[in-house]
C-alpha cells in the first residue's frame, strides 16, 4: 500500500496546480480590464480542497470564485441534456470532442 503524507499529496498535485493559475491568468491578461468578475469551477477536480485553496489564493482578489453544488456531475447533466435536446449548445470552442478509451486485461489473480 502506498501512503502519502499530505504534502507529499500536495506536492504531487502542484504542477498541475502552476499550470491551472498560469492558464488563468493568460485569460485574464488576455481580456480587456474588468471584463471577467467570476471564476466557475466545474468538473469533478473542483471538488478538489487542494484546487479550490489554490484558485481562491490566486484570484479571490480579483474575481468572485463559484463553486456550485455537485460540480462533478456538470458535464454529466451538459450531456444528458444535449442528448435530449442537442439545439441546447448553440456555439462551440473547439468543433470536436476528444475522449479516450481504455481496455484493461482483466487479472484474475488481482
Amino acid at each position: 500500500m502506498l501512503r502519502l503524507e499530505p504534502s507529499g499529496m500536495f506536492n504531487l498535485f502542484q504542477p498541475t496546480l502552476d499550470a491551472i493559475r498560469m492558464h488563468v491568468q493568460h485569460v485574464l491578461d488576455s481580456c480587456e480590464s474588468g471584463t471577467i468578475s467570476y471564476l466557475f469551477l466545474v468538473g469533478g477536480f473542483a471538488e478538489s480542497a487542494i484546487l479550490q485553496k489554490s484558485i481562491r489564493d490566486a484570484f479571490s482578489d480579483r474575481l468572485k470564485v463559484i463553486i456550485p453544488q455537485g460540480v462533478s456531475l456538470a458535464i454529466l447533466k451538459g450531456a444528458v441534456q444535449f442528448g435530449i435536446d442537442p439545439t441546447v449548445v448553440s456555439s462551440r470552442r473547439s468543433r470536436l470532442t476528444y475522449g479516450v478509451g481504455v481496455l484493461n486485461r482483466y487479472v484474475k489473480e488481482f
